[in-house]
């Protein structure tokens, strides 16, 4: 079971695959439109559970494009996902968000395994430790 996530940025896509079985991560850097996000969804498609976004500008058309494939895709709240990381965080980078985002989504899977998921999904469990905006 693969979980992922991607660092949304203007210009750069910064995306991480975990296996948390392995505690493999496979990184990729890819320019932030349509073509190179559907290049990169074509490697992962049939192997990632679900995907983690940060709701932050331009998430919407990423989440509309990988939910239209068969994504699970789950919204993250940008500062409530860095507050979880405390104090051992030091200097914020793409990479470390998006390696972040994919262990946050694992765990959140993990834990709610058994229970049924809702249309719209929260990070971190029904307490919405990480709140996400509704879709659309």
């Amino acid at each position: 079971m693969l979980f992922a996530a991607i660092d949304i940025h203007k210009h750069a896509f910064q995306a991480a695959v975990l296996d948390p079985q392995g505690g493999e991560v496979v990184e990729a850097r890819f320019s932030a439109d349509r073509e190179s996000l559907a290049r990169w969804v074509e490697e992962w498609q049939g192997r990632v559970v679900a995907v983690a976004i940060e709701a932050t500008t331009g998430w919407r058309w990423v989440w509309r494009e990988r939910s239209a494939r068969g994504f699970d895709v789950r919204l993250a709240e940008p500062v409530q996902a860095r507050a979880l990381l405390g104090r051992r965080r030091s200097a914020k980078t793409d990479r470390l968000d998006a390696r972040w985002l994919a262990r946050l989504l694992a765990k959140e899977i993990d834990d709610r395994r058994p229970q049924q998921q809702p249309d719209h999904h929260r990070l971190a469990g029904e307490e919405g430790r990480l709140g996400v905006p509704t879709p659309g």
